[in-house]
């Protein structure tokens, strides 16, 4: 009996390390989740967000093409709701950086002049929040790409909201800055009863261990479990996060499927993009307590009959690294089918979800949005 034990602790802890190698991996169930649209809606987005409220689950997904942003019955496939909005009048949204979820199920649409616009069903602006400030040369705010890009997010905190800032190169008059200083830009703005002010949470010299060009291409993403605010960089491994919105703790998060990131300034942003492995969104899965980290994988090779732009936005492979509540690693699983939207997922009660709306999908219907169950 123990002999039998013993087999099957090693023939675990084999599978379990060819998962940590990063070693391909095939989702186990052909569980699709799909949405039908039409020709007035994009298969392709750059943000999803989940509601769930009175047993059912809506998917917000941003149409910026036609102006709006529609909510899905997720589960029943219907349209709930089409919020649009204005691009002109009092009600204006003037450049589109994304959008989360109220608490009564309006839309906060990130504008140009660092402001966070609220708006309803019908399309109207009811409540703006400014976060403009300047508090040096370096540490200046700039309008926040909230999207499922990068997994960004506003978070509400003890009573206040949580406003992430990408790393900057440039101080607020375009002069490039030095690594020292740099190191001193921070990265999140608190914004309590109308007043914003920057919370002491920078870089670390841990930032630029493996940074040496890449800066003017580095994007942050972040996310928040409750407890703690965690988020890490594109062309950097460690994972970073606070509990008290002061101090500070790193972790390893290197991916062994990570090997070439080049240098944007020598390469080009295109072939940057697509030939690049670049780290990129970071969600909490609060049904199993778990992070995700979704990696691109670059790859030399650029397919043929898609544009440049296609080559660089869907990539030919993606890995996702878990890590466990307390950011402690626990596997990799490498997607090398050339199949999945990296730009499109779902963290539902039953796993996470990937987008199969891609280019690359052989099988692919502008018709439908169609989400695989992965883990």
């Amino acid at each position: 009996m123990r002999v039998h034990y013993l087999i099957i602790t090693l023939i675990y802890v084999f599978c379990l390390c060819c998962n940590i190698k990063g070693d391909e991996y095939f989702p186990q169930e052909p569980i699709f989740l799909t949405l039908t649209i039409d020709s007035t809606i994009s298969p392709f987005n750059y943000t999803n967000r989940l509601r769930r409220i009175d047993g059912n689950t809506y998917l917000y997904y941003e149409n910026r093409d036609n102006d709006e942003v529609i909510v899905f019955d997720l589960y029943n496939d219907v349209i709930d709701e089409r919020i649009r909005f204005n691009r002109s009048g009092p009600d204006a949204i003037d450049a589109f950086q994304g959008f989360t979820i109220s608490e009564n199920g309006n839309v906060i649409i990130s504008d140009l002049g660092d402001v966070l616009k609220e708006v309803d069903t019908n399309g109207k602006v009811i409540k703006r929040m400014y976060y403009s400030i300047t508090e040096s040369r370096i540490n200046y705010s700039r309008p926040s790409a909230i999207n499922s890009n990068m997994a960004n997010d506003i978070y509400s905190i003890d009573g206040t909201t949580i406003i992430p800032q990408e790393p900057i190169i440039r101080s607020n008059k375009g002069a490039l800055l030095s690594q020292e200083e740099i190191i001193k830009s921070k990265l999140f703005i608190r914004l309590s009863n109308d007043t914003p002010e920057y919370l002491p949470i920078g870089l670390d010299d841990t930032f630029f261990d493996n940074l040496v060009q890449q800066m003017g291409m580095t994007t942050m993403s972040s996310c928040y479990d409750g407890d703690k605010l965690v988020w890490g960089f594109s062309c950097v491994p460690t994972l970073y996060s606070t509990a008290n919105m002061k101090v500070i703790a790193s972790h390893n998060g290197a991916s062994n499927n990570v090997s070439n990131i080049l240098d944007p300034f020598k390469s080009g942003p295109y072939e940057f993009y697509q030939k690049s492995d670049l780290y990129k969104s970071i969600i909490y899965d609060d049904y199993r307590k778990c992070f995700y980290r979704l990696i691109r994988i670059g790859s030399d090779d650029a397919i043929d009959d898609i544009s440049i732009v296609d080559n660089a936005k869907f990539p030919q492979a993606i890995s996702i690294q878990q890590f466990s509540k307390d950011l402690q690693f626990i596997g990799e699983f490498l997607l090398t089918s050339k199949y999945y939207n990296i730009n499109q997922y779902l963290v539902l009660s039953d796993g996470f979800y990937l987008s199969i709306n891609s280019p690359l999908n052989k099988e692919f219907d502008e018709n439908k949005i169609t989400f695989q169950k992965i883990l």
